[in-house]
């Protein structure tokens, strides 16, 4: 689909290839066209995978919020975002850093 709507349609990126034909490598201006062309194909990828990072992200999330120190957090008046913030995010963050550098 993205080669579809960003190539064909709208022309923004190249269909194919690693580079364009004729393109004088070792310049900077090679060095961008490459870069133009290795967009799409990994735009693919990433979007492929936000989807099980979100699901990790949530899962984790919805863990920490049960545990203790969350019910003590609430309990001493801290505001939901302070909770959020300081306490939930940096512990549930740990599973979905793990997926990303496997």
């Amino acid at each position: 689909i993205l080669v579809v709507v960003f190539s064909t349609a709208l022309g923004w990126f190249p269909g194919y290839g690693a580079y364009s034909p004729g393109a004088i490598t070792g310049s900077l201006g090679s060095f961008l066209d490459y870069l133009r062309h290795l967009t799409l194909p990994a735009t693919a990828v990433a979007l492929g995978l936000i989807g099980q990072y979100v699901v990790v992200a949530r899962a984790a999330m919805s863990d920490v919020l049960t545990e203790d120190y969350m019910v003590t957090a609430r309990a001493k008046g801290l505001t939901n975002g302070q909770m959020l913030m300081r306490h939930a995010f940096r512990n549930a963050m740990l599973p979905v850093v793990t997926l990303i550098t496997l």
